[in-house]
């Protein structure tokens, strides 16, 4: 299943633009002081899943003699399937990544800790998992 994740682009801090711009105590260039895009950001995540289905056990043997039928546990069991069948039975296996285009996120200059929006990006990049769950 496929998840593509999309964060706009939007106007940078302004304060931190004005400090970044200066160096030595003039503006090296006034006109962008205030006007810095942070570009828009996209991420695919994919995952890919498998349920092994359980096997349906049928009744046990039956006496059709009429109206005063009884169900006997005596009979032939049921066949289940082989031995890996019934091991994999109500499982469930998972497989998925994170940020399959492995991009990292753009600079923001506001953001005064991580030089990204902690908020809205992560630094993880790409990321594999495997999840596996059994219902008994």
């Amino acid at each position: 299943m496929p998840r593509v994740n999309y964060i706009g682009s939007f106007n940078d801090d302004s304060s931190f633009l004005l400090a970044a711009n200066t160096v030595g105590g003039t503006d090296t260039n006034p006109q962008f002081d205030l006007h810095r895009k942070v570009p828009t950001y996209i991420t695919l995540d994919l995952q890919l899943s498998y349920e092994f289905e359980k096997a349906e056990i049928g009744p046990a043997a039956t006496n059709s003699g009429g109206a005063g039928a009884t169900v006997t546990g005596g009979g032939a069991r049921p066949e289940i399937g082989s031995f890996w069948g019934r091991i994999l039975a109500g499982t469930k296996i998972t497989v998925g990544m994170n940020d399959v285009l492995n991009q990292d996120p753009p600079t923001v200059l506001g953001a005064f800790n991580d030089s990204y929006d902690t908020s809205l990006y992560s630094l993880r990049n790409r990321f594999y998992y495997i999840s596996l769950k059994k219902k008994f």
